[in-house]
C-alpha cells in the first residue's frame, strides 16, 4: 500500500524533472526555475550545480556570458566570464562551479566576484582540465591559471572541499588559526559559515561575513584594523610580525544547532584566496549561564543546570529559577521577591525574621476616668495692738518725757470653697 508520504515523494519527482525541462538554452545563456530541491544551469563548458537545501524558495536563475575581466595580481583569467543571476542570491549551502575542457592551464582556478562587490575570491580545487570552486553567492565567475597565494595556513590542517570537512573531525567552541602572509601588510580574513546538514534554519553569517570574531587578547603578530563592518571581510589585520596567530569564536553565529562548515580565506582588499574548510560546532553548554545561579553540565549530548541552594532548574533545564521559601511562614518575604501567606490582619504586624503575625499593641481601654476641681480662699482676721503711754522723769536730766508704743498684726486665714 502506498503511504501518503511516499505518494507525495512520487509527485515531487516529476516536478523536479519538469523544472529542469523548462531550462532554456540559447547558445550562450541558460536559465531555470530552481528551488529548495536544487538543480543546475550550464552554458558552453561551465556548469553550476545548486545542491538541495541551498535555496529557500523557487527563483529563476540564469547564467550568461559577460565581458568582465576578473584577473587580479598573478591570477590571470583564461576563459570568458559569466554572470550568474540574480546577483543578490545568497546560498545556505555553496554551489559547485566547474569550468571544463581547459587546455594547458597550470593550477586551474575559479575566480568569483559576488554581486556588486569588488573583491575577487579564488578557488584552486581543480586539476587537469577542470577548474572547480564552491560559491555561496551569485555574481561573476571565470576560470584562471593559478597565481601566488597570499598566505599559507600553518594550523589547522584544512580540508579542500566542504564535503570533506563535513565528514571529518569537528572543532568545538573556538578554532585556532595560524598563517604566514606573503606580499601583503594589511590582511583580510574572510570566514563563511555553511550548514551542509540543513539543521540551522537561520542566517549564520549575518548578511555579510560576521559569523565569527577574534577571541579577546588572542591576536598575535598583528593588530586589529577593523572588524566586520564593511560586509566584505570578517576582520582586517595590520601585520606586526611575520606570522599571525589568533583564535576565533562565534559572533553572529551564536550557539550552533549542529556542525557547520567554515570556509577560510586570506588575502587583501581586492583579492582573497580560499585556503580550505574546517568543521565547527558549539558544545551543548556553550554560552549557557544558568541565569547566574548554577553551572551547566553536559550529559549524553544534552545540557542541564546544576543550581545553587534556593534555586531549581527551569522546565527546559537551561535556567535556574528561585524556589519560594514559605515552609512554616504565614507572612513576610518568600526569598524570591514575593510574599508568603495572605498577610496579617488589623492589630497584627509581621515578624519578618520568623514569618509570624504578632500583635502590635494598638488596643483601646473602654473604661472612663473622673477629675476633681476646687478653688481655695483664705480670709485673715486682723489683730490690732494696744497703744500705751508712759510718763516719767529722766533721773539724769530731770526732764519729764512720754513714750507711746503701738503694736498691730494682720493675718490671713484661707477658706476652702466647694
Amino acid at each position: 500500500m502506498m503511504t501518503w508520504s511516499s505518494y507525495l515523494r512520487a509527485l515531487a519527482g516529476p516536478v523536479v524533472s519538469l523544472s529542469l525541462l523548462f531550462a532554456v538554452g540559447c547558445g550562450d545563456a541558460s536559465e531555470a526555475m530552481i528551488g529548495p530541491e536544487g538543480g543546475e544551469i550550464h552554458v558552453d563548458h561551465v556548469t553550476v550545480v545548486i545542491p538541495p537545501g541551498a535555496m529557500g524558495a523557487v527563483r529563476t536563475v540564469k547564467i550568461s556570458q559577460t565581458d568582465a575581466n576578473l584577473s587580479r595580481s598573478s591570477y590571470e583569467q583564461v576563459s570568458d566570464a559569466y554572470l550568474l543571476e540574480p546577483t543578490d542570491l545568497k546560498l545556505k549551502i555553496p554551489a559547485t562551479v566547474t569550468f571544463s575542457k581547459l587546455k594547458d592551464v597550470s593550477e586551474p582556478t575559479v575566480l568569483h566576484q559576488p554581486g556588486d562587490a569588488t573583491k575577487v575570491h579564488t578557488y584552486g580545487m581543480g586539476s587537469g582540465e577542470e577548474a572547480i570552486g564552491y560559491i555561496g553567492a551569485f555574481g561573476t565567475i571565470a576560470a584562471a591559471k593559478g597565481g601566488a597565494a597570499m598566505a599559507a595556513i600553518n594550523d589547522p590542517q584544512l580540508a579542500m572541499t566542504p564535503d570533506e570537512a563535513n565528514a571529518g573531525g569537528v572543532t568545538t567552541n573556538e578554532f585556532h588559526l595560524a598563517f604566514t602572509p606573503s606580499g601583503i601588510s594589511l590582511v583580510d580574513l574572510v570566514l563563511t559559515a555553511y550548514d551542509l546538514n540543513g539543521e540551522n534554519n537561520r542566517d549564520l553569517n549575518g548578511g555579510a561575513y560576521c559569523a565569527f570574531k577574534p577571541k579577546p587578547l588572542s591576536v598575535q603578530g598583528a593588530s586589529i584594523a577593523t572588524g566586520c563592518t564593511t560586509g566584505t571581510t570578517t576582520i582586517t589585520l595590520s601585520l606586526t610580525g611575520a606570522n599571525v596567530d589568533l583564535s576565533m569564536i562565534p559572533f553572529l553565529l551564536g550557539k550552533a544547532d549542529s556542525p557547520i562548515v567554515v570556509q577560510v580565506e586570506v588575502g587583501s582588499q581586492d583579492l582573497v584566496n580560499t585556503l580550505g574548510y574546517l568543521a565547527f560546532n558549539t558544545s551543548a553548554c556553550y554560552d549557557e549561564t544558568c541565569s547566574g545561579y548554577g553551572t551547566c553540565v553536559e550529559s549524553g549530548g544534552g545540557a542541564s543546570c546544576e543550581c545553587i541552594d534556593g534555586y531549581a532548574p527551569s522546565e527546559d533545564g537551561l535556567a535556574c529559577e528561585c524556589v519560594p521559601q514559605c515552609g512554616g511562614r504565614e507572612c513576610g518575604g518568600d526569598s524570591c521577591g514575593g510574599q508568603c501567606g495572605p498577610g496579617c490582619g488589623d492589630g497584627y504586624d509581621c515578624n519578618n525574621d520568623n514569618g509570624q503575625c504578632e500583635p502590635n499593641g494598638n488596643t483601646t481601654d473602654p473604661s472612663t476616668s473622673t477629675s476633681t476641681t476646687g478653688d481655695t480662699t483664705t480670709t485673715g482676721d486682723m489683730s490690732t495692738g494696744t497703744s500705751t503711754s508712759t510718763t516719767g522723769m529722766d533721773p539724769t536730766t530731770g526732764t519729764t518725757g512720754t513714750t507711746t508704743g503701738t503694736t498691730g498684726t494682720t493675718g490671713t486665714t484661707g477658706t476652702t470653697g466647694p
